[in-house]
């Protein structure tokens, strides 16, 4: 298996028909996949670039063809320009933290736009009221992990995949990921 390589999170998954162990840093977890892949977080969206973020973009709309046009907040120019206009950076206090999903051979197959945050500015969800009751209790609401789009109301897929498998897959990592982080 993959294990956590100096503060890289690789993941590794396997099976399909049989029953098969994920172990992502050591932690078990049901089988999920059809194929090997990796768990990467991504701190700079250029990592990933824009022909291969829109692309997976388009095949989770199933619209290969397409700009995006269906989902226009998960384009990469959008993203990217939150991220560098310091709208959605650490400093404002959305740090990047995507999620990814990619196979042995290097190719993105999922991503979850994540962000860990360090208020609650900037969102459409009211959990003021969380953070005041953690607080009360002597317990830390911030940092707290995000999968949205800074500044939009607008609802749609967070967990990008072409298919149901990989958006599982996403989903169980998405968990692992939180249980490792030093978040609320």
């Amino acid at each position: 298996g993959s294990w956590v390589v100096s503060g890289l999170r690789r993941c590794r998954f396997a099976a399909r028909g049989w029953r098969v162990a994920v172990r992502c840093g050591g932690v078990p977890a049901p089988s999920l996949c059809c194929w090997s892949s990796l768990t990467r977080i991504v701190r700079d969206l250029a990592e990933i670039g824009p022909e291969l973020w829109d692309a997976l973009v388009r095949e989770d709309a199933g619209d290969r063809d397409s700009s995006c046009d269906r989902n226009p907040f998960l384009r990469y120019d959008f993203l990217a320009a939150l991220h560098e206009t310091g709208c959605a950076d650490f400093e404002s206090g959305w740090a990047v933290e995507y999620l990814t999903l990619w196979t042995e051979d290097d190719a993105l197959v999922g991503a979850v736009p994540l962000y860990r945050k360090f208020h609650s500015y900037g969102e459409y969800v009211f959990d003021w009221a969380w953070a005041d009751a953690y607080r009360r209790h002597g317990l830390d609401y911030y940092p707290k992990l995000v999968s949205g789009i800074p500044f939009t109301p607008v609802t749609g897929p967070r967990l990008v995949a072409s298919d149901l498998i990989i958006r599982r897959a996403l989903a169980r990592a998405l968990v692992v990921h939180a249980h490792a982080s030093d978040v609320s």
